[in-house]
């Protein structure tokens, strides 16, 4: 069991390399982001209802500025939890006037699902106040090794209305429609929670996407 993990853990590495390595050559290029996140709880009563957040660096290779903050609901069980969140992207230049975000962000593990399978998801409505709502999805779905040391599965990633960011680094008036799927690997080490994707993008203007997510969660906050 462990050789075929291991196999199957180098077959991921090795494809996701070679993706990044040959689309390097072309115009298309694969880019290279690194998101690091932090998420903290706080429970509010017996019955699983609580509060819940997250601070949503930005992709510390690309030309971003934004941080997301976001904060609301949180509803949690035996393996599961969904959060409503709101909040919004700020930036250095404008901390104060900045597009509001909603969420619904929710999490099944294979104890709640009674098989070895975790589905991770967020539903995101960005700029929910500007003149077109900007619509975003990202799902995980993952299938659990190793008693849940390593998940193994695929991700999408959606957004519809992005908007184009011009040489300056501004968003332009320019909006364009992005999806992906890919394969992904997962690992957690406690609160902290390592995820690596290969994004393909079959958008002739999006290069795909090598992704490597550092997750943090502070766990339940009691005091």
């Amino acid at each position: 069991m462990i050789r075929h993990t291991l196999v199957s853990l180098g077959l991921l590495f090795s494809t996701q390399a070679l993706a990044a390595d040959s689309d390097s050559t072309d115009t298309a290029g694969a880019d290279h982001k690194v998101r690091l996140q932090t998420h903290f709880h706080k429970p509010l009563s017996d019955n699983g209802l609580g509060v819940g957040g997250w601070v949503v660096l930005p992709d510390i290779i690309g030309q971003t500025t934004s941080t997301l903050f976001l904060m609301g609901p949180r509803l949690e069980g035996d393996g599961w939890w969904l959060e409503g969140l709101a909040g919004g992207l700020m930036t250095p230049a404008d901390p104060v006037a900045h597009p509001w975000v909603l969420s619904g962000r929710f999490e099944f593990m294979p104890s709640a699902l009674n098989a070895p399978i975790r589905i991770w998801g967020n539903i995101q409505l960005n700029d929910v106040m500007g003149g077109s709502f900007q619509p975003y999805t990202l799902l995980m779905i993952d299938y659990a090794l190793m008693d849940e040391k390593i998940f193994l599965g695929i991700e999408t990633e959606n957004y519809i209305n992005m908007p184009v960011v011009g040489a300056d680094g501004n968003a332009t008036e320019t909006t364009i429609n992005d999806f992906s799927v890919g394969p992904q690997m997962m690992l957690p080490f406690g609160g902290l929670t390592v995820t690596t994707a290969l994004q393909i993008h079959p958008e002739e203007s999006i290069r795909n996407q090598y992704w490597l997510r550092v997750m943090y969660d502070f766990g339940p906050v009691n005091d």
